[in-house]
């Protein structure tokens, strides 16, 4: 019995080690989502991961990319997306018919960007959960999302509800990822598998496995502890009046929907807030409180004439270099586009909206699926008929 215990604790902590891995600049255990394939090769002593890379290196390199593309063009190249002439004013909104829409539509994305608010995320158990939340912050704009683990062995200060709900949780997980045919050391409980990893590309995520480390970042990042929670000595988050100071750069907790929030967060939290409701429902899913509460704080800031908070100048220029080179459909694309980077980003759209065109073409393409549905129900209709 002992050696068996021995050898589960032993697989438990390979996979941890393969799901987490430890950057050696920012000192912080994260997904291995985080890092490029090469970093996740390297010893843990030199591993840097794609947002400490980015602060130091790209930069340097986008410069280097866009000097070299510089020499390389040729005038077939310029001659192929040709930049608008002075005279014709850039449209406001996305347009097919613009050769710069894609470089647009990230310097819009990034302009959105801020790091006024940052989420926390704690005692959250459903990996489905994790990608409506993350979407959330895509969308909203909010850059920092924190993650703090709801069932590993340091997480002494959950409630014994948090607890239950983390082993519940890893029996679900494990079913989960053999449902959909995953290996169960591949199957990040905290990111899924596909798609919240590709929200979380876009964004700053930071997972920790305590919420005392969360704290401690979340201070030293100089940012005040608004945490939600039920109880009768929170205040409502309501809508912001004439005569309350500006909103102050803050990182909002929200926790899962049966175990709410830890213990530890509540003894550091600046102040208790929570989401006024009318109806014999108590609680929201946590993806949907989230949304509520993200959106009335991007309110209150902008009614408070609080700053909207942009990304640092070096990460804004990282992140650019990077978005416009994802972007790019062809080597000409990706040369103008890498100087556009350098100069610092193409004209941004009001928003993000898509053409009419596009959204009559899902329309269609919906009408489609639709029909031949139907007709395959006919046909099997038929076959079972007399």
């Amino acid at each position: 019995g002992g050696l068996v215990a021995v050898a589960l604790i032993m697989n438990a902590r390979r996979r941890s080690r393969r799901l987490f891995l430890f950057c050696s600049m920012c000192s912080q255990m994260k997904p291995s989502t985080a890092f490029t394939a090469r970093q996740c090769k390297r010893r843990d002593a030199v591993r840097k991961c794609e947002r400490c890379v980015a602060t130091f290196v790209p930069q340097s390199e986008a410069a280097r990319r866009a000097e070299r593309a510089k020499r390389q063009r040729t005038p077939a190249a310029d001659k192929l997306l040709p930049p608008m002439p002075p005279s014709t004013p850039a449209p406001l909104f996305d347009s097919a018919e613009d050769p710069l829409r894609l470089a647009r539509k990230a310097e819009t994305v990034l302009r959105g960007r801020t790091d006024h608010i940052a989420l926390v995320l704690e005692n959250c158990c459903d990996d489905l959960n994790h990608v409506a939340v993350l979407r959330t912050c895509e969308a909203l704009g909010v850059h920092r999302v924190m993650l703090v683990e709801a069932n590993t062995p340091a997480t002494a200060d959950l409630a014994p509800a948090g607890q239950l709900a983390g082993s519940r949780a890893r029996r679900r997980h494990a079913a989960r990822a053999a449902q959909r045919g995953f290996a169960e050391v591949s199957y990040d409980p905290l990111l899924g598998v596909r798609r919240s990893q590709l929200y979380a590309a876009r964004l700053d995520v930071r997972v920790f496995r305590t919420a005392s480390e969360c704290i401690a970042a979340a201070k030293a990042d100089g940012r005040q502890l608004w945490v939600t929670d039920l109880s009768q000595e929170a205040a409502p988050l309501c809508a912001h009046a004439a005569g309350e100071p500006a909103l102050p750069r803050l990182a909002v907790v929200v926790g899962s929907e049966g175990a709410g929030v830890s213990k530890t967060m509540l003894a550091a939290a600046d102040r208790r807030v929570f989401l006024p409701m009318c109806g014999f429902t108590e609680s929201l899913n946590v993806s949907v409180a989230a949304a509520l509460v993200l959106q009335r704080l991007l309110d209150r800031r902008d009614a408070s004439g609080a700053p909207f908070g942009a990304l640092p100048a070096a990460e804004a220029a990282a992140l650019r270099a990077r978005w416009y080179a994802d972007l790019a459909r062809s080597e000409e694309q990706l040369q103008l586009f890498l100087e556009l980077a350098t100069r610092g980003g193409a004209e941004p759209y009001l928003d993000t909206r898509r053409p009419e065109a596009f959204r009559e073409e899902q329309r269609a393409g919906g009408k489609r699926t639709a029909a031949r549905r139907r007709a395959f129900e006919g046909e099997a209709g038929g076959e079972q008929g007399p």
